[in-house]
Order: C-alpha cells, then sequence, then structure tokens
C-alpha cells in the first residue's frame, strides 16, 4: 500500500512568506508616514503665508470694539476720555513677531497732534510723525501648524549661523493720508514700532520654515521689496528668479 503525499508549505517556506509580507507592510507604512510628514510641513507654511497676507487684509479693518469711554494711550493727556469717533488716536495697522513656533498679532494704533489731512509730505513723512503703540488686550497668539519653526537661510540677504532660533517682526501702516500701505521688518521682537519705521519700508526678506530634513530643501515664505498687499507675499521653494536668498 502506497503512503499519499499532501501538498503545503514548508515551515522555511511560511518564514519567508511572513517575513516579506512584513518588510512590505513596513514599507508601506514608512511611505505613508513620510507623505503625511511631508504634507503636514506643506500645510505649515501655507498657514504663515496666510497669516502673513491676513495682515493686509485686517489692516484696513479701522472697527474699534472697546467701549465709548476708551481714551487714547499715547495722547498728550490720556486721561481725558473722548466721543466715539473723536478720539485723537487712529487704528493705523497691524504687528505680527513670529517667536520659534508662534506668531503674536496686534492691532497698532497711533497719534498725531497734526491730522494727515494738513500735511503736504509724503507718506513715510507722516507716518514717522505718529507716536505708535499697540492697542490694549489685542494681541492674538497662534501656534504655527505642525509645531512648525521659523530659521534663518542657508545663502543669501537673511543668512545667520546657527540657522536656529529665529524671530522675526514685521509691522504693516496703512498711510492716514492715503490709505496705501507700507510694510516694515526688524529681525527680532524688541526693536521699537518707531526705529521700525525710521528704518523705511522692507527689502525683499526670506523667512524659511525647518522641515526637519524631510525634504530636499526648505520652504520659505518671501516678502517682495516694498510689499504693500498680500500679493506681495508668496511661498518659495528656492526657485524664485532673483531671490536674495536661499533656504
Amino acid at each position: 500500500m502506497s503512503g499519499v503525499s499532501k501538498a503545503g508549505f514548508t515551515i522555511i517556506e511560511t518564514m519567508l512568506f511572513l517575513g516579506i509580507t512584513g518588510l512590505l507592510i513596513v514599507g508601506i507604512l514608512a511611505g505613508t508616514g513620510q507623505s503625511i510628514n511631508v504634507q503636514r510641513y506643506h500645510d505649515s507654511v501655507a498657514s504663515l503665508e496666510s497669516q502673513v497676507q491676513g495682515l493686509y487684509s485686517s489692516v484696513n479693518d479701522v472697527v474699534n470694539s472697546g467701549s465709548g469711554s476708551q481714551t487714547c494711550p499715547i495722547a498728550p493727556d490720556p486721561s481725558v476720555p473722548t466721543n466715539v469717533g473723536q478720539s485723537s488716536c487712529v487704528v493705523i495697522g497691524k504687528y505680527m513677531t513670529i517667536t520659534g513656533n508662534s506668531t503674536a498679532t496686534s492691532t497698532v494704533i497711533g497719534y498725531s497732534s497734526t491730522a494727515a489731512n494738513d500735511r503736504t509730505d509724503s507718506d513715510l513723512a507722516i507716518l514717522e510723525t505718529y507716536t505708535l503703540s499697540l492697542l490694549p488686550s489685542s494681541t492674538i497668539t497662534t501656534p504655527l501648524d505642525w509645531n512648525a519653526s521659523i530659521e534663518w537661510a542657508k545663502s543669501g540677504v537673511d543668512t545667520k549661523s546657527p540657522r536656529e532660533p529665529r524671530t522675526f517682526s514685521i509691522l504693516i501702516l496703512s498711510s492716514p493720508a492715503t490709505g496705501y500701505d507700507y510694510t516694515f521688518t526688524a529681525d527680532d521682537t524688541t526693536t521699537s514700532l518707531a526705529s521700525m519705521v525710521a528704518k523705511g519700508t522692507t527689502p525683499q526678506r526670506t523667512v524659511c520654515v525647518d522641515s526637519g530634513g524631510i525634504i530636499g530643501s526648505d520652504y520659505s515664505v518671501v516678502m517682495d521689496s516694498n510689499a504693500s498687499t498680500q500679493n506681495d507675499i508668496q511661498v518659495d521653494t528656492n526657485d524664485t528668479v532673483g531671490a536674495t536668498s536661499q533656504c
């Protein structure tokens, strides 16, 4: 009587199958995780771009949500209340600081003893006559998406070693005379508003966003020279012709 052979996998074949399957699963999960991290990074860069662009929309929103009994803290006599619409203060702009992985945005108010419409000099000269201050209790702090952080560029104007940490300040003022917007910047959060204006409008600035090495070269949010609208803010992938800095 002959024996009956039964087809099946040997232990070695089974182990090989399980090993190869495991490697494939690990590879798929690793690739998926990398794709998610890259997408999160892109989202964080786009979010920062959107925050900076939003300053130009909000800088012209002159609605003061305060009570009618507010006083102007930078007027000659801040103790004297004024009627709504008759304050010697004007809502004149927005101020944003980027520190590490968060932004802080405040409303800027200004006071000048001479009305802007009574002057004949340039917008910048008029802005320099204003005493500037942050509107009390107006600061809003927002974390950058996915815990991103800004850094200095690898080459060009916005270069510094080490690349982190970095802080950056943006001041956007609307001329009381013409309504035209002007942008001023500083590489810290301690420069006074008046000093930022005195330095003049911003040259092209590059704010790199640290990718943690998940892509070949970091992306950046670039402010065009003499930026005045949200269209002057864009994301750069080191391909911008004529860029002054590279990430």
